[in-house]
């Protein structure tokens, strides 16, 4: 899936869910790449973002 980041361009990653865990994952152009592992699957959009907006978090700040 292609991820638009906060801080600019995009990351290129994707995610998987299993009972108990989820994982979201993403590379940039330039190298930038973050693994996040989460031990509950969100219940809520708002959880679901909150998962979403540590990966970007995570990638912009290796800018």
């Amino acid at each position: 899936m292609k991820i638009k980041l906060s801080c600019g361009g995009h990351a290129w990653g994707n995610g998987g869910d299993i009972p108990g865990y989820e994982t979201r994952n993403g590379i940039t152009e330039d190298g930038r790449s973050a693994t996040l592992t989460v031990t509950a699957l969100p219940t809520s959009d708002d959880s679901a973002d909150r998962v979403d907006g540590t990966l970007d978090a995570m990638l912009c700040a290796q800018k």
